[in-house]
Parts: structure tokens; C-alpha cells; sequence
């Protein structure tokens, strides 16, 4: 799995999403824009090196966002992420995280 449309999520009430081992290189703005409900999120062993600002704007019951071993330099877009416990970030290289 390489790339996700925006709409794959938008009919689904999901708590639990694991996306990990694939292949996805990037994350839309609004891929997540139906699903309040999801409380974890898994985009670990991905090859993602770019993540749309505001992309988890609308995870508004979000706890743990795994991001696991990807390829990411750059986390910058998890401002409106209030209701986080864990973000398990290790095994990557980090350039910076706001």
C-alpha cells in the first residue's frame, strides 16, 4: 500500500488503525478528517517522509500515534493533538519536532 485517497476512512467509525509495514510515503491533509473516534493510530515501518500540516487536526480522541522506524526528518504537525498520551517515535532520525 503506497497511497491511501482521502476518502478511504470517511464511512468508517474506527478506534484502532494500523497501518504499519506498508509502503506509504506521505500523509494528506484530510485523510483522517472523519475519524473523531480513533484512538490509536500505527504508522510505523512505513516509508513516510512527509506529513501534510494539520494533518491530525480532527483526532480529537487520539491517545497513541505510533511512528515507528519511518522515514521522517520532520514532525511538526502535532499542535492540535490534545488528547495524546504516547507518541512512540523510535528508530528514526529526526531533523526536528514541534
Amino acid at each position: 500500500l503506497k497511497v491511501i485517497s482521502k476518502d478511504t476512512f470517511s464511512y468508517m467509525s474506527l478506534e484502532f488503525l494500523n497501518l504499519s509495514f506498508n509502503q506509504l510515503e506521505f500523509i494528506q491533509k484530510d485523510l483522517f478528517k472523519n475519524s473523531q473516534n480513533l484512538i490509536a493510530l500505527d504508522l510505523s515501518f512505513n516509508q513516510i517522509n512527509f506529513i501534510e500540516t494539520n494533518s491530525f487536526n480532527n483526532l480529537t480522541n487520539l491517545k497513541y500515534l505510533y511512528f515507528k522506524s519511518t522515514s521522517l526528518l520532520h514532525l511538526n504537525t502535532l499542535g492540535y493533538l490534545d488528547s495524546i498520551k504516547n507518541i512512540y517515535i523510535n528508530i528514526n532520525i529526526f531533523n526536528s519536532l514541534k
